[in-house]
């Protein structure tokens, strides 16, 4: 998925302002110790009247249809929703040069549709599988990062594809 540089600058300040008015980093949530969530600029394909949009995490809601393994799935409820949360999570970056951005408690789709992996474990040399369940991406590195808002959106089928 692709972040515009606006984005990424107010994520920025979103993120500075709230160290220097807490003036710790001690807080944060780490990548490996929290519950599955993703941010809330990571990017989903909502449906809707039959038009496909990639939208970010932190404009859904509840009755959303989303992209999921089973194709479009409504959103049953939110597990987590913390839009001015900060939190650090994992980046995976793939060699056709995607990233999913998640918590590293989060399952991911590895190798073929019927094998998962916790995104802590994920490391270079594995395949993920993309959104058209057809193709798999071999993962090229793993970083941790500064993100703000915390989702979890729980579908019908209980899958998502995100970023």
């Amino acid at each position: 998925g692709k972040i515009s540089k606006k984005k990424d600058q107010t994520s920025n300040e979103a993120i500075k302002k709230y160290l220097e008015e807490y003036k710790r980093d001690d807080i944060l949530i780490q990548p490996n110790k929290n519950k599955p969530c993703f941010p809330g600029s990571a990017i989903v394909q909502k449906k809707t009247d039959g038009v496909i949009l990639d939208v970010e995490m932190n404009k859904l809601a509840v009755g959303d249809l989303i992209h999921t393994k089973q194709g479009f799935s409504k959103i049953l409820l939110f597990a987590h929703y913390a839009p001015d949360k900060v939190f650090r999570c994992l980046k995976i970056h793939t060699v056709d040069e995607h990233c999913v951005r998640l918590t590293g408690n989060h399952l991911v789709f590895v190798s073929d549709d019927k094998h998962t992996k916790l995104a802590y474990e994920v490391q270079p040399g594995d395949k993920l599988i993309s959104q058209d369940k057809e193709k798999t991406s071999e993962v090229v590195s793993v970083e941790e990062v500064t993100e703000v808002g915390l989702f979890c959106p729980i579908t019908e089928d209980g899958t998502i594809y995100v970023d």
